[in-house]
């Protein structure tokens, strides 16, 4: 995870490890590499499964930051 947020740039941004899968239940994902993309409000903007490219998380991140 660590080479993926540094080479991102996201490391302003919360970022999860949840090993026991406890988070997974919770919120009801599908497994590892799941980017769940959430609003000050808590609201879930868009739930994405697997590999998340530059381009679309910074799209991603650009309009939470627009909103």
């Amino acid at each position: 995870m660590a080479p993926f947020v540094e080479r991102t740039g996201t490391d302003a941004f919360p970022q999860i490890s949840d090993p026991e899968g406890e988070l997974w239940e919770r919120f009801g994902t599908g497994g590892r590499s799941t980017f769940m993309f959430v609003n000050d409000d808590g609201s879930f903007v868009l739930t994405t499964f697997g590999v998340v490219g530059e381009e679309e998380l910074t799209r991603q991140v650009e309009a939470l930051l627009a909103s």
